[in-house]
């Protein structure tokens, strides 16, 4: 009697361990912030200047620079746009200044946006959009990647300025389109 006992005090210890939990559950939750950073890859100071005709009776002309690019980096999922505006100083009349950006392929390889050309007002107004249709998407920081700014100066010889010079400020946000 008692090697029965003690044998059905085994059978169920075995048949209580083969009940026991195999499996457990950890809730993993993932939280995916908003991002939205943006950043020039070169801040120094561009200077664009009247060039003199070669032949004298000639008109002047204005200048160029495309050596800065516009890094950005976009988690959302909403489309993003960067505008731009002059934020302080003003520039001559008779000058026009303009600002083209050409997104890069670099970074994340997806689409970074649609760019564009605008012809910045004399004068800090509201922002205009550069770069529109703005995906989840980084630009890289390689030296050429980004958004590549092309700045244009172009004069109206009949309203020439003399002399001097004007500083002016552009400031570059990224927001929702």
């Amino acid at each position: 009697m008692k090697k029965l006992i003690v044998l059905a005090l085994i059978g169920f210890v075995v048949a209580a361990g083969a009940f026991a939990q195999t499996t457990a559950v950890h809730n993993i939750a993932i939280v995916v912030p908003i991002v939205q950073a943006i950043a020039l890859n070169d801040t120094g100071v561009i200077t664009l200047n009247v060039v003199a005709p070669v032949t004298p009776g000639d008109a002047p002309t204005g200048d160029t620079n495309n050596s800065k690019y516009l890094r950005y980096t976009v988690v959302t999922a909403t489309s993003q746009k960067v505008t731009v505006q002059i934020t302080t100083g003003a520039y001559p009349a008779g000058i026009t200044l303009s600002v083209q950006a050409i997104p890069g392929t670099g970074g994340s390889g997806a689409g970074q946006g649609t760019g564009s050309t605008q012809v910045i007002p004399v004068t800090p107004t509201a922002a205009v959009n550069l770069i529109t249709a703005i995906p989840s998407c980084y630009t890289g920081t390689g030296a050429t990647d980004g958004a590549q700014l092309i700045y244009t100066m172009n004069i109206t010889p009949a309203s020439l300025v003399q002399g001097g010079g004007s500083t002016v400020t552009l400031t570059y946000t990224i927001t929702n389109t």
